[in-house]
């Protein structure tokens, strides 16, 4: 599926680009992915963290007026962030078990910026959605279970004191994709030149559609402990990041 939508990416910008300025881009973004914290026995277990990701693509320059340019690009974004959870389940009135889970995940995008921008040779300011497609979804997973007291770890079906490394794919993984495969953002930027026919490019985005799909989004605390029938969540989780690019304009 992905290699026709880029496949219809290419078309797109190779009509709208045979008489357009071109040039190539990369960068890094540093993002993550926030939304409803999970919360046991009302306190909130997860922490949101982000992450160094990159991105690299071309950009076209469709419209050129003096105070008004369209700018459409075609990039491979991969977007990263953490999520850490922290909680304790007690087993009895002396015993509990603490479960500390850490997920650095990445999610490789196709994006197709339109970017509205005004501004001179000097100074360009920039507003614009960017259509997403997701490749591809995982998730590095360090998980430590701790049992309070220790000599109570592995006797009565109780974990045992561990830590264990698992990678998760959110595509395969899942009947469904974990993450949803369509996604819509708002952009907001600042370029300027830096060296002859080089920019660097400064931007915001936040995405405007729901990252997670619902379907396939259960409690961290259900999957951690194995519950056989773990309840679904209704959140909103989105996606934010800060990208620097260099642009270099043939």
């Amino acid at each position: 599926m992905y290699k026709k939508l880029t496949l219809l990416f290419g078309a797109f910008l190779l009509s709208v680009c045979v008489s357009a300025q071109l040039g190539i881009k990369a960068g890094v973004t540093l993002g993550g992915t926030y939304g409803s914290s999970e919360e046991f026995n009302g306190d909130k277990i997860e922490s949101i963290d982000p992450a160094v990701g990159y991105q690299f693509g071309i950009t076209a320059q469709v419209v050129d007026l003096p105070l008004f340019k369209l700018n459409a690009e075609l990039l491979y974004e991969n977007r990263r962030g953490q999520k850490h959870a922290n909680f304790t389940i007690p087993a009895s009135e002396q015993v509990s078990v603490n479960t500390d889970i850490r997920f650095r995940n990445s999610f490789e995008y196709l994006s197709l910026p339109l970017l509205a921008t005004f501004g001179g040779d000097k100074f360009n300011i920039y507003v614009g959605p960017s259509f997403s497609y997701l490749l591809a979804a995982s998730s590095d997973v360090t998980t430590r279970t701790t049992v309070s007291p220790a000599q109570a770890a592995g006797s009565g079906g109780l974990p045992s004191n561990a830590t264990a490394e698992t990678e998760i794919d959110f595509i395969e993984d899942y009947e469904d994709s974990y993450i949803n495969r369509f996604n819509v953002a708002a952009n907001v930027g600042v370029m300027f030149p830096i060296l002859p026919r080089t920019s660097l490019d400064i931007r915001v985005y936040h995405t405007l559609t729901d990252i997670t799909n619902d379907d396939e989004d259960r409690s961290i605390i259900d999957r951690a402990i194995g519950n056989p029938d773990p309840g679904l969540r209704d959140d909103n989780d989105s996606s934010v990041g800060v990208q620097a690019n260099l642009v270099f304009h043939f």
